[in-house]
């Protein structure tokens, strides 16, 4: 407020000064004089001078057509009111009990009055002029439904009724709530209404709409759509059948299914629903559907329009569940929203409404289970094996310090930390697992594939690349993998890939929106642009996996969780992930573990090329293909490839590392290359290595399993054990077993370091079908044949010198004995359901010698049942082939 202060000659002085500055200066007026004694008589605009007034004329404010008032008071007064005309009303309302409020622009006061700055001035007649420039009258939260503007309408310079309530409020980070939405068009009588349950998780970036035609009539079928906000991919899954469909989602999409205007205002922020930005101000405490709500309202230009362009007028109001605080006087804003009503304006006259649309958020519930069940998994629509992996993380740690306690917390760490470091979107991340064994903690995840890359691209008219277009130097077998390349690659900005089938290295990525000439003299190719972008490229699992593989090497993958101990006290527990594995894939559960310690995935999405296979079946399962590899005796099989499209199985006696090296593949999305597991025959020490001279060293060696290789197949000396580090890729392989090896000169303090022994059977030579007949000293019963050579190596008391293994009646049994398979006088006889394991010895001692020179580290009796494992579930699997698989894994 700005006085103007005159006196009765024509001199005008100006006065800008603070209210707050003055303690005993009143609002409206001086401390003007009164019969009643200590009392204050501002009289300007209280509500008697409202009933007193009578009206002038019309006159102009500022620029303000405004209607004069005048008063007349019986202290000798004289008092002009200027209001703004009807379009220029009160920021709150038009009405207040059947009276028209408008908004004051000036008030002149007239009659004796003294100087509030010099009380020694002698009281004389002035005029004093009162602008309103900034009108905000003061409304008490019992007033606020009083004042509420109905919902559509848009009053210009409309403000905040309570200055507290200046932040608009904010949704749940999460939630699932069911959304009924109307719309209704100007003079038609029946609405357009689509219901649905919504969910969303800030977090995951993801949102979920299940859509049934037992609540919304206009669905044809149910189904649920999961949108990954972070890579624009939709995943549209058939409620009934299953069947799922991924495809590019924009934000127009939801817009055909809720209406354009809805999907602009619920996603005014593309991270976020329900967003409300600073230009929506509190309008007043209403009530829907018997809750009372605070009002929150905006007009907005930037509401898309269907026919084009933007509406130019849209009013939005917003419905917040509100409280009561204290004694009922005031009112709190809670951050659930319950309504949304939109009001559409016609462009060419913006005080006639064209359409009114209305959602209902009915039962939201920002508590649902995120985590345990995830609402957002997808992996219906990964069916292939290729398309999905299981990743174990190993952490050392007590699952009662912290995990047990905070197992969800656990998983969203968990899954930021993946997120950080690999951009692996949420949605991936379809499952976390937990279990626990003594001090460690064992968290399983299901990741999932990224989605198809040339979702990414829109296919164009067939055409050949142009010379200057970079030609991927890898064979490549399908168009998504070129759409892989063509994302990843980083020479330039890849805008375009070419696919050319039939000619071998045959993937072309170009930075051009066009063909350019000159042309490679190739026929037409498969051409595809780039439509739709996102920020981060999702990496393929092989290489979230090697990304664990580096963090757990070098313990970076580390989380600590607060918990409440038993005794009340708040400590924290520490969880250190130590490695990880990639679990290897099979079609039936029944055979994972068996599946798991023979074979290991050594390059997905890809198949070796025809140069290196030696046999090629057709039409099988994964599960065949795998049987074949272990079962076939023309040649010794390592690996194969399998195609789940095509059911192809390719066997080879291919030996690389992992992953299989690129120029040895052709890159094909459903295909895998799987390799034995060499390892399997090993026991591994972790973080320690053999101090000792190597009998032979061999560097860039990618993985374990090749150094086991090359450990088993070694012809100048019989290799036992040997160290691989993770850092250096270097292999060192030896002689010895630890058995063996002084311990001084075992270092267990190399953190990037395996020591890896070879099975004992390596010291025994296997004389199938035949007994020692006389001889069994001891026996152990339900052990595997490693098992069993590891104890006769271990048993100083008479010299074990090899034993009898057989299966009979159903039972294993493992018959230790001192005598030696070529000793004279010893019987041999024939046994079809036995076979014998004569020991070998090394470093130049003689069997008794060497035998009796080793301390006893295992004590046991007859019929000890130690070790007792996977041998004895042969007898329980009822299939043939799995029989067959599993006692060729155990036996021979």
């Amino acid at each position: 407020m700005c006085p103007i202060k005159r006196e009765e000659i024509n001199r005008v002085v100006v006065f800008s000064f603070s209210l707050i500055d003055i303690p005993t200066y009143k609002l409206f007026g001086w401390d003007y004089a009164t019969t009643d004694e200590g009392q204050v008589d501002n009289f300007i605009y209280g509500p008697s001078a409202l009933l007193r007034m009578t009206y002038s004329n019309a006159s102009v404010i500022r620029g303000i057509d405004a209607d004069h008032w005048v008063l007349s008071h019986p202290d000798g007064y004289v008092i002009d009111y200027f209001f703004a005309i009807d379009q220029w009303t009160m920021p709150y309302g038009h009405k207040l009990a059947g009276i028209d409020l408008k908004a004051p622009l000036r008030i002149q006061v007239y009659g004796l009055e003294g100087n509030p700055w010099d009380s020694g001035v002698q009281q004389f007649n002035q005029e004093v002029y009162y602008d309103f420039l900034e009108f905000k009258p003061y409304v008490s939260p019992a007033d606020w439904k009083t004042f509420l503007v109905r919902h559509g309408v848009d009053c210009r310079g409309r403000m905040s009724l309570d200055s507290k309530e200046n932040t608009p409020p904010t949704a749940p980070e999460n939630f699932k709530v069911y959304m009924e939405t109307i719309t209704r068009r100007v003079n038609h009588t029946d609405g357009t209404v689509f219901r649905s349950w919504l969910y969303f998780d800030a977090f995951r970036k993801a949102m979920r709409l299940d859509v049934n035609p037992t609540y919304d009539a206009n669905a044809g079928k149910a189904y649920k759509s999961i949108q990954d906000l972070g890579t624009g991919i939709e995943y549209y899954i058939d409620k009934k059948t299953g069947e799922c469909t991924i495809r590019p989602w924009k934000r127009d999409d939801l817009g055909t299914l809720i209406g354009v205007e809805i999907a602009d205002i619920i996603f005014a922020d593309p991270n976020k629903l329900f967003y409300l930005d600073e230009a929506y101000i509190f309008n007043g405490i209403s009530e829907t559907r018997s809750l009372m709500t605070s009002r929150w309202t905006s007009t907005r230009t930037d509401i898309k329009n269907p026919d084009g362009g933007n509406y130019k007028k849209v009013i939005v109001d917003y419905e917040f569940l509100a409280d009561v605080m204290g004694d009922g006087s005031e009112f709190r804003t809670l951050g659930t929203p319950v309504k949304i009503d939109i009001t559409i304006y016609q462009d060419s006259d913006s005080n006639s409404v064209q359409e009114t649309q209305t959602v209902n958020l009915l039962s939201i519930d920002s508590a649902f289970e995120a985590y345990e069940i995830n609402p957002f998994d997808v992996r219906e629509c990964s069916t292939l094996p290729t398309q999905r992996s299981w990743l174990k993380i190993h952490f050392l740690g007590d699952w009662t310090q912290g995990a047990e306690q905070n197992q969800d917390l656990f998983k969203k760490q968990i899954m930021e930390k993946i997120y950080s470091g690999t951009k692996t979107s949420y949605v991936r991340m379809s499952e976390i697992t937990f279990d626990h064994i003594e001090m460690r903690v064992m968290a399983t995840i299901l990741l999932l594939e990224p989605s198809p890359y040339h979702l990414q691209f829109v296919q164009q008219q067939d055409a050949k690349p142009s010379t200057v277009d970079s030609q991927i130097p890898f064979p490549i077998n399908d168009v998504d993998s070129c759409a892989a390349f063509c994302l990843a690659y980083k020479n330039f900005d890849c805008r375009q890939y070419y696919e050319c089938s039939g000619q071998g290295r045959n993937c072309y990525v170009s930075n051009w929106n066009q063909p350019k000439p000159p042309f490679v003299d190739v026929p037409p190719c498969q051409r595809f642009t780039k439509a739709l972008t996102s920020s981060d490229f999702q990496q393929p699992n092989g290489v979230l996996y090697a990304w664990l593989l580096n963090e757990t090497a070098y313990h970076q993958f580390t989380f600590t969780l607060v918990y409440t101990d038993w005794d009340g006290s708040e400590k924290e527990g520490v969880f250190d992930g130590f490695r990880v594995d990639n679990e290897v894939y099979g079609n039936d559960p029944i055979f994972v573990d068996y599946l798991r310690s023979d074979f290991h995935l050594a390059r997905n999405h890809a198949k070796l090329k025809a140069t290196f296979n030696q046999l090629t079946l057709q039409g099988g399962s994964y599960i065949e293909c795998l049987l074949a590899c272990d079962m076939t005796l023309s040649f010794t099989c390592q690996t194969f490839s399998y195609c789940y499209n095509s059911q192809n199985c390719y066997l080879s006696d291919y030996v690389g590392s992992t992953p299989v090296d690129q120029n040895d593949v052709v890159t094909q999305q459903d295909c895998v290359v799987v390799g034995r597991r060499y390892t399997d025959s090993y026991n591994v020490i972790e973080g320690t290595v053999y101090t000792s001279d190597a009998q032979q060293t061999i560097t860039e060696v990618k993985d374990p399993d090749k150094c086991a290789f090359l450990c088993d197949n070694s012809t100048d000396f019989t290799c036992r054990s040997f160290d691989y580090c993770l850092d250096t890729h270097i292999c060192d392989l030896y002689t010895e077993r630890s058995i063996d090896i002084p311990s001084e000169l075992l270092n267990h303090s190399v953190p990037m370091c395996l020591h890896f022994e070879r099975n004992a059977l390596v010291d025994f030579v296997r004389h199938d079908n035949q007994v020692l007949a006389g001889s069994r000293d001891r026996f152990l019963q339900g052990v595997t044949a490693s098992y069993c050579a590891e104890i006769c190596e271990q048993e100083p008391d008479y010299g074990c010198n090899g034993f009898d293994y057989c299966k009979e009646g159903g039972i294993i049994n493992c018959f230790l004995t001192q005598d030696h398979y070529s000793d004279d006088g010893v019987v041999i006889s024939n046994s079809p359901t036995c076979s014998h394991y004569s020991r070998e010895y090394y470093d130049g001692k003689d069997r008794n010698s060497f035998a009796h020179s080793k301390k006893s580290k295992y004590k046991y009796g007859p019929g000890d049942m130690a070790g007792l494992g996977v041998s004895m579930l042969v007898i329980s699997i009822a299939m043939t082939f799995a029989g067959v698989y599993i006692y060729n894994k155990n036996f021979k």
